[in-house]
């Protein structure tokens, strides 16, 4: 056995420097917006947070929607055999000597309605980076053998994971909010991986990297504009690329409608858990994404003065409030504990009562006023973390939003009032749209 390194650099021909066609500046937030004659558009924010961090994300719209049913699965698998096969004839173990001492971590992703980037580098490493990028577009390497190799892999932990009562819990309660819908997110079975395809997963990266002009790439962090924009557009900027853009096909996962109750069974021991769920399609609005979230916080509270303080019946539980806009709108509002199987079915109709309340008598101004001063706090903080501007620039541009009101959330959180949070919840902790899944020990 010979360790041997190759000493061939990761690129062999730099590309030239492309032009940038268009600028857009948001400066009140110091966000610049960049566009290229490929079509790829990069959205950059400077910061001085922390001075040995540079964020990246990127994403095209698609991703394995556009796949059928037969083929969506290996469709996914392209970005894991990518990551695990290498780059420009390099394998992952060389790539790993290669880029020894380096601080970088970049990986392709297809998921249900796009495909796109996620990673990070010290400033020094931007460029190596951006390198490696550049390569998983132009030069990505399929490996047949690490595609059996990962199914190997996955069979060996995948199934048994199932025999865990909590994951398999998990893994119902996704099944039935999902409708049993084949694209649901399952852990999948050994005759699920044995169906994956490597001809499918390479030809699906093929296509979904094929033209970067339809990406859009977001930088936070310590960026040097003088330098790393020039970076940017030799790595970026050179991509072959076109002005036709792809959507997303909606395959229609929806929640069925409730009420439903069920009872799941694994294990011996005498643990439970409790998911309720309130889900269902909605028109998105960002602003009752937010009541939405505000009254999660609300519940929260609420729920640990009744179920843990008051009943010493749960160690922890939490509600939780989202929407989202794509492939199609929908709501999720889920009420969360583990406690004893004999403690269930009180517990449950204790949380359902502080729903009812809310819905009845809205929350107290008491409870306004901390969650108020709780998101105050976490929202300054946030305005000082390269990855709260990452994900929030990201969110913004995909839910065709606004970059300037990343900041005006301060305006949401001091308009948040009783009035609002009860009308949210009449309007979507509604008992058709009530879903509740119980974890009991198989003997119960």
């Amino acid at each position: 056995y010979v360790d041997a390194v190759s000493d061939r650099p990761l690129m062999e021909v730099i590309p030239a420097v492309a032009a940038i066609t268009k600028t857009e500046t948001i400066a009140e937030d110091g966000i610049e917006i960049l566009e290229f004659e490929n079509g790829l558009k990069v959205v950059l924010k400077p910061t001085e947070f922390k001075n040995d961090e540079i964020l990246v994300s990127a994403y095209s719209l698609g991703g394995s929607s556009l796949y059928n049913d037969e083929e969506f699965k290996s469709a996914e698998m392209g970005s894991q055999l990518v990551s695990e096969s290498g780059v420009n004839g390099f394998s992952n173990i060389e790539l790993e000597k290669l880029l020894a001492g380096k601080n970088i971590r970049i990986n392709p992703y297809i998921s249900s309605i796009k495909e796109g980037f996620s990673g990070n580098a010290t400033p020094k490493d931007f460029e190596t980076m951006l390198q490696l990028i550049n390569l998983y577009f132009t030069a990505p390497d399929f490996d047949q053998e690490v595609f059996g190799s990962i199914i190997s892999k996955s069979k060996m932990y995948l199934p048994n994971l199932l025999q865990d009562p909590t994951t398999y819990y998990r893994d119902q309660v996704g099944r039935i909010v999902a409708d049993n819908h084949i694209r649901g997110n399952y852990i999948p079975s050994a005759a699920d991986l044995d169906a994956l395809d490597f001809e499918i997963a390479k030809k699906a990266y093929q296509e979904r990297f094929a033209n970067a002009g339809d990406f859009v790439f977001f930088f936070v962090g310590n960026i040097n504009k003088d330098t790393d924009i020039e970076l940017i557009q030799k790595y970026l900027g050179s991509l072959k690329g076109e002005s036709t853009k792809e959507s997303f096909v909606d395959h229609k996962v929806t929640a069925p409608k409730g009420p439903i109750e069920v009872e799941v069974k694994k294990g011996q021991d005498e643990k439970s858990m409790v998911t309720i769920y309130f889900t269902a399609a909605c028109k998105y609005d960002a602003k009752e994404k937010y009541l939405l979230e505000a009254l999660g916080d609300v519940l929260s509270i609420k729920l640990i003065e009744n179920l843990r303080e008051e009943k010493s019946g749960v160690y922890g539980v939490g509600a939780r409030g989202s929407m989202s806009q794509y492939p199609s709108g929908k709501y999720r509002f889920s009420i969360g504990f583990p406690c004893g199987p004999e403690n269930v079915d009180e517990l449950i109709a204790a949380a359902i009562s502080e729903v009812e309340n809310l819905k009845k008598d809205g929350p107290t101004q008491e409870d306004i006023d901390k969650v108020k001063e709780t998101q105050r706090l976490d929202f300054k903080e946030d305005l000082e973390k390269n990855r709260f501007w990452l994900k929030s620039m990201e969110a913004a541009y995909f839910n065709n939003g606004n970059m300037e009101d990343i900041t005006k959330k301060q305006e949401l959180i001091e308009n948040l009032n009783a009035k609002e949070l009860k009308k949210i919840a009449k309007k979507y902790l509604k008992e058709d749209a009530r879903i509740e899944v119980v974890l009991l020990p198989e003997d119960k």
